[in-house]
């Protein structure tokens, strides 16, 4: 088995420990046992985890943001906001791995913002956070823009670029 397979068979070893967390966190023992069994009853997830494709690690990055974003938004506790950045974090590196990341992360900018306000005790703050989240967003998508528009002139290659037309 080469390295890029067993590094994706581990995360999605990873994957399917956090969806337990996450149906456990969420809601009960015998759901979290259900969700994981699912999982991995889905043939296709099987057969792409024991191959090089980054599918399987674009969703484990996926369900970390989501997670981290739940977790701030369902939490008491003044660490909430760790979450909300962290959620960021893994929105952006889910760029680097994929497109889809960006897809995604504007999907869930409701609830970013849904989270921010009620986190927050003003507009001012509550726009604060947001622009923070996506600037964080941002600075983690920087390295693979500046590289596609080095090696391309496209940020987005293939997309909008010259070559596509």
């Amino acid at each position: 088995i080469s390295g890029p397979a067993l590094l994706s068979a581990s995360i999605a070893l990873m994957l399917g420990l956090s969806v337990f967390a996450l149906t456990d966190r969420l809601f009960d023992r015998n759901a979290a046992y259900m969700s994981l069994a699912m999982l991995w009853g889905t043939a296709t997830i099987l057969l792409v985890a024991l191959t090089p494709r980054v599918d399987v690690t674009l969703s484990f990055f996926l369900l970390l943001a989501h997670h981290a974003l739940l977790t701030a938004l369902y939490s008491n506790s003044e660490t909430r906001h760790h979450y909300f950045y962290l959620s960021a974090v893994f929105l952006g590196l889910s760029f680097g791995i994929k497109y889809g990341g960006l897809l995604y992360t504007a999907c869930l900018s409701p609830l970013v913002v849904f989270v921010a306000f009620k986190n927050s005790h003003d507009l001012l703050n509550a726009s604060k956070k947001i622009l923070i989240f996506f600037f964080i967003i941002f600075v983690l998508m920087s390295p693979w823009l500046i590289k596609n528009w080095i090696l391309f002139e496209a940020p987005l290659y293939p997309f909008f670029s010259s070559s596509s037309r």
